[in-house]
């Protein structure tokens, strides 16, 4: 029996997934939920689905296998908490759940219920990513020495970046930088202007011990979105750009690669693909899918380490899952919020104690290292007490120095009440 879906929203990643399963015969798109005030095109493949009033109706719809969510508002966060609840399967765009907390909530709720998620990284799905991952791994370009990730948002009316649309879009450049150059797990970031107006300058370096370092940098524009990156090499260049608004909330757009080596005259190619289909490709053949398990399992052991980027042809049954991949760029991104706030270098996946709560273990362990000596000095005191027959005056010294190192440490606690914390470490 073929997988039945239900589309939810008009997200353009989204419906172009939900057009590619309407024309696929192993699978069938049985409901569809849109804006009253925007029906699919008369000719759209959506316009013969059975049309769903709203999300609550999938909930008992045993019909529905799968949801495809195509919304990104936070206000859509509890229907996908309560679909996965209710046992669906859901396909979400990445910026509907990259709230820290959320994501992480999701991914309990994943593991506690039998729903499964599963991101659409629609930018994963262009043509030329994966030409730009084959250089890199090719002598075309040879060592890398630098890159540069150059983004613009579009902001005609106030000239600064809602923090929103910055993060939605970090999130995204942040996955592909993973994808082309490995993981990432320290990140430095600064920011010019302030909350709630926004940003005019936002800056990131992403670094890692077997990764070239990447600046990751976000300008507001006046007119148009688009990003650039820019990788310098031994024997030659490359730029991937586009400069179509597709960031966070459309789909792939016209990019556009060119190659500059050192020996030789530099090309361009450029492409628009349609994400559906891959994203299809890879949602069926995720490891979490039944007929897939065995495979995957077969093919346990041919995994490749998490310091190398997966081979473009690799399957996802065979490399980490997609979700996987969304939550390394999501701890990223919360680095990211960390850094601009404490004002320095983020490890990632280690984050070193600060000196004051150092402190405070190093004077714990004393503290019970102290009260260990004096019981064992208290016994040696009253043992000695009663098989010698010392002075008085001698037994009172011992008496004193029983007690006087705990004694002093406990008036050196005193001390926190006057030495205050700087402002800095309240936070």
């Amino acid at each position: 029996m073929s997988m039945r879906f239900a589309l939810l929203g008009e997200h353009p990643v989204a419906q172009a997934v939900a057009e590619t399963i309407a024309t696929r015969p192993d699978l069938e798109l049985v409901r569809c939920c849109l804006p009253a005030d925007r029906p699919p095109a008369a000719r759209s493949p959506l316009s013969q689905v059975r049309p769903a009033r709203n999300w609550e109706e999938l909930l008992t719809d045993r019909e529905v296998d799968a949801v495809i969510v195509g919304e990104v508002s936070e206000d859509w966060q509890a229907a996908v908490r309560q679909l996965l609840q209710a046992g669906k399967t859901l396909l979400v765009p990445p910026a509907l759940v990259q709230s820290t907390a959320f994501f992480y909530e999701l991914a309990l709720t994943e593991g506690e219920t039998p729903g499964r998620i599963f991101p659409l990284l629609d930018w994963r799905a262009h043509p030329l990513l994966a030409e730009m991952r084959q250089h890199l791994t090719a002598p075309t370009l040879g060592p890398i020495r630098h890159v540069q990730f150059e983004r613009r948002v579009a902001a005609p009316s106030t000239g600064l970046m809602p923090p929103q649309t910055l993060a939605a879009a970090l999130l995204r450049d942040a996955d592909l930088l993973r994808y082309l150059f490995g993981p990432y797990d320290q990140v430095n970031a600064t920011r010019s202007g302030d909350l709630p107006a926004g940003y005019s300058l936002a800056t990131v370096t992403f670094s890692g011990s077997q990764v070239p370092q990447a600046v990751w940098t976000a300008t507001a524009s006046p007119t148009e979105s688009g990003w650039k990156l820019t990788v310098l090499g031994e024997n030659g260049s490359a730029i991937l750009e586009s400069h179509a608004a597709d960031s966070a909330s459309a789909p792939s757009a016209d990019w556009q690669l060119t190659l500059s080596p050192a020996s030789g005259s530099a090309s361009t190619r450029r492409a628009s693909p349609d994400p559906g289909p891959w994203l299809i490709t890879q949602f069926l053949a995720r490891p979490q899918n039944p007929m897939n398990s065995a495979a995957a399992s077969g093919r346990s052991q041919r995994v490749a380490p998490t310091s190398v980027t997966p081979d473009a042809t690799a399957t996802p049954a065979e490399s980490k899952s997609q979700w996987d991949e969304l939550a390394c760029a999501v701890e990223l991104v919360d680095a990211v919020e960390r850094s601009v706030k404490r004002r320095r270098t983020i490890d990632v996946y280690f984050e070193a104690q600060s000196e004051r709560g150092l402190f405070k273990t190093q004077m714990t362990a004393a503290g019970c290292s102290l009260l260990m000596i004096t019981l064992v000095a208290v016994v040696a005191y009253l043992l000695l007490a009663s098989t010698l027959s010392l002075p008085d005056w001698a037994l009172k010294v011992l008496l004193v120095l029983t007690f006087l190192p705990l004694g002093i440490f406990l008036a050196l606690q005193l001390l926190y009440f006057v030495a205050q914390p700087a402002s800095r470490d309240k936070r």
